[in-house]
């Protein structure tokens, strides 16, 4: 039986790649700092835009990260999102611009709320600031990009990313700026990931999927360390009327494997 393989916390599968870095270097002044997990833009004053990109290619399977926003956010823009090796991150150091997406080989979430393409734009979730955390789920399996804010689902952003080979970015026009790699996953598209992706879908979404269900204390607690972020509830103060009855805030309801798929039929 396969298994979901998860490495996150300390061992992170990618840092911030330093030969963003160096090539930033022989182009003239630095204007990034990053460790393994922190990057930081324009550390004394700003003339333009600088980016980062993570140290591994996503290409296959799942893979979700969640970057933190360790400074105020502000300015043109300040962005996270994915693209290519073919994307130039140097190209408008000395222009503030909205980076990611302005291409055909990268897609960007700006912290305005828009997703960026091909310099096209579209309102995609409200604003977000200083301590916010950014979820990001890039499915190679179904080639789409999803994102999450302080782990409530924003949903598919962008679809058709079948066959590419992508990395993670970020950029910032703001001086003194700062972003943070709290956690990254990856790991195949079995079975067990599209059974818990289902059970999310179908479960009210009011509802967290493992308290919903009776589950063997060891997968609860597995499923729980490694997938919360999509087993979590997406809305946790609000009461909401679903085929299945009312919900009073506060309240969890066990739920059977029929029931389930009594939402299921009810909600086609």
């Amino acid at each position: 039986m396969q298994h979901i393989v998860f490495i996150s916390g300390a061992d992170i599968e990618w840092k911030w790649e330093s030969a963003t870095v160096d090539n930033a270097r022989r182009v003239g002044p630095s204007n990034i700092k990053c460790n393994n997990r922190e990057v930081w833009f324009h550390r004394d004053y700003s003339c333009g835009t600088a980016a980062a990109r993570g140290s591994v290619p996503l290409n296959d399977g799942q893979h979700y990260w969640e970057i933190k926003m360790i400074s105020p956010v502000y300015g043109t823009d300040m962005m996270i999102g994915v693209g290519t090796e073919d994307v130039d991150l140097n190209r408008c150091r000395h222009k503030f611009c909205s980076l990611l997406g302005q291409d055909s080989n990268s897609w960007g979430l700006s912290y305005t709320g828009c997703i960026q393409h091909k310099g096209q734009t579209n309102v995609y979730c409200s604003k977000f600031g200083q301590n916010a955390v950014i979820g990001v789920h890039l499915d190679m399996w179904s080639g789409t990009l999803s994102f999450y804010k302080d782990r409530q689902p924003l949903g598919t952003a962008v679809r058709g990313l079948q066959g590419k080979k992508l990395y993670p970015m970020v950029c910032s026009t703001a001086a003194r700026t700062g972003m943070k790699i709290m956690k990254t996953q990856s790991f195949p598209s079995t079975l067990q990931f599209l059974c818990c992706q289902t059970l999310r879908k179908y479960i009210p979404q009011h509802m967290k999927v493992l308290s919903a269900l009776d589950l063997p204390p060891g997968l609860r607690n597995f499923l729980q360390d490694n997938l919360s972020w999509l087993l979590d509830t997406n809305v946790e103060s609000n009461c909401h009327k679903e085929a299945i009855g009312t919900c009073t805030t506060g309240t969890q309801t066990n739920l059977t494997f029929n029931e389930i798929r009594f939402v299921r039929d009810t909600s086609s």
